[in-house]
């Protein structure tokens, strides 16, 4: 039985693939995305990837992707920098260019059932997978599946009306921007330098992202978080103002229950893309 399966994590300016064999990444690559390619070139480096990757002895191959996926039918309708990609049955041309079976699900989706995998956890089988970058994105792990709604929406937390925008205009990477016209890179370099407008600023980012999370934490009532994308490396920055906007939740005991971590699976989306074949 071939336990072997290729992971393809679909971002907004790249593309990850590996081979996945017993929760190890091999033949790992990583390309940049034509992001302005037409629908068919952007397929054509897809399969170009695969087969540079290598699909002998692979049984399936799962992707990730970042925008609406109906996990059922395999057909992508929204993919976020690849506009070409707005009603796409990947799952169809990829199935009949290899032969293999293809699973197709959102990549915040990913990135939570990668830590699951990863962490192996016996204790929590649930979790959320909380991805805070250029968007706010968020995978859930009920009782060990996961849960991907009818047309793998479920979780889509960061386009709840917040506010005069959404959740995600606020609480993401996109907060300094949108906020205060700024680089969040820039804002990430002066706050470790200890700037006290930049710190100022996280403090305040913070606050949105606790506002977030306690949406989630009403919705779905689980008390285990992992957090993943380019903003967790600055939890620390804005952990406290997080905390702090989390202590007003009407339910005291699940906030004295709730465990937030920072992902330490660094190829999480590819893990949990090729995790798609057994689900």
């Amino acid at each position: 039985m071939r336990n072997k399966r290729i992971g393809i994590d679909i971002g907004g300016t790249g593309i990850k693939a590996a081979q996945v064999e017993e929760g190890q990444v091999l033949n790992k690559l990583e390309w940049p995305v034509l992001a302005s390619g037409t629908k068919e070139e952007v397929v054509d480096q897809v399969n170009q990837l695969i087969r540079s990757i290598g699909v002998e002895g692979v049984s399936g191959i799962g992707i990730g992707v970042p925008g609406l996926v109906n996990p059922r039918t395999g057909i992508v309708y929204d993919v976020m920098n690849i506009p070409a990609w707005k009603k796409l049955d990947l799952k169809t041309i990829l199935e009949n260019e290899f032969h293999i079976p293809v699973a197709l699900n959102n990549d915040a989706n990913c990135f939570a059932l990668g830590v699951y995998q990863q962490r192996k956890i016996k204790e929590r089988t649930s979790l959320l997978g909380v991805t805070i970058g250029t968007g706010l994105g968020t995978g859930i792990i009920l009782d060990g599946k996961l849960v991907s709604g009818l047309h793998g929406g479920a979780g889509e937390f960061g386009l709840i009306e917040y506010r005069n925008h959404d959740q995600e205009y606020y609480a993401s990477g996109r907060f300094f921007e949108n906020i205060y016209n700024e680089n969040g890179k820039r804002m990430y370099e002066l706050a470790l330098a200890g700037d006290p407008a930049a710190l100022k600023m996280y403090a305040e980012l913070g606050m949105h992202i606790g506002n977030a999370f306690k949406t989630m934490l009403y919705a779905l009532d689980i008390n285990y978080f992992i957090i993943g994308g380019s903003v967790a490396a600055a939890w620390p920055m804005f952990r406290e103002a997080t905390l702090q906007q989390l202590s007003s939740f009407a339910y005291s005991q699940a906030v004295e229950n709730l465990v937030i971590e920072i992902s330490d699976t660094a190829d999480a989306g590819i893990i949990g893309a090729s995790a798609l074949i057994m689900q």
